[in-house]
This record gives C-alpha cells, sequence and structure tokens, in this order.
C-alpha cells in the first residue's frame, strides 16, 4: 500500500476517534434509571434504550427503541423503530423512526421523518 495513504488513513482515524472521553457505555439493552445523572453527552447504539433519569448534555441513539421519560438538557438525535418522547428535551430533535410519540416536552425544533407520528 502507498505509504501516503496509510499516514492519511492513521491521521484521519486519530482525529475522529479523539472524543472518547464524551462516550459513555451502556449494555445493548441500556437504561439509564430514575436516580441518575449522566454530566455528559450519550452515544447509544443497541435494540433499546429507555433515559428515565437525567443526562446533560445531548443523546445521539440508535436502536430499536429509544424512550425518554426523563431529561434531556441538549439535543436528541435519533433513529430507530420506535421512539417515544415522555419526558423533557432542553433543545432540538431530530428523529428519523417508523413510530414518533411526543407527549412531553421539547424545548427547541421537532424535526422528524416517521411512518406515524403522535404529537401531543
Amino acid at each position: 500500500m502507498n505509504f501516503k495513504f496509510l499516514i492519511t488513513v492513521f491521521v484521519v482515524i486519530s482525529i475522529l476517534i479523539s472524543p472518547v472521553s464524551a462516550f459513555l457505555v451502556l449494555e445493548p439493552e441500556g437504561s439509564v434509571g430514575v436516580n441518575t445523572v449522566i454530566d455528559d453527552d450519550l452515544y447509544f447504539a443497541g435494540s433499546n434504550l429507555v433515559i428515565r433519569g437525567t443526562v446533560l448534555g445531548d443523546v445521539v441513539a440508535a436502536g430499536g427503541l429509544i424512550e425518554i421519560s426523563g431529561n434531556v438538557t441538549g439535543d436528541v438525535m435519533a433513529g430507530a423503530g420506535n421512539v417515544i418522547i415522555n419526558g423533557v428535551v432542553g433543545d432540538d430533535v431530530r428523529v428519523g423512526a417508523g413510530t414518533l410519540i411526543v407527549n412531553g416536552r421539547v424545548g427547541g425544533d421537532l424535526v422528524a421523518g416517521a411512518g406515524r407520528d403522535d404529537a401531543a
């Protein structure tokens, strides 16, 4: 392989993985409990994510079900089969989902592409 190409790939990968401290790793069946406070952004990919506690930052998630019944102070960006927001999102929500249900409060913009949406 070309040496310049390998150096370029190494530099790009190094830049992309540098903000590792912003990650919180949850199990594939992710859950943020009622009394849990995450003082950072939350990145999730798995089958189901349920947030009943507080995230002091953004949530970026992909899965079968993303449910927010707690509080997220920043943005929510999600791609899932089902997205349910019963809690409070402090800023914008951007969602691609088969079904989107919003019974909670969104403090900023709501941008969604959904097969079925139900916003209260």
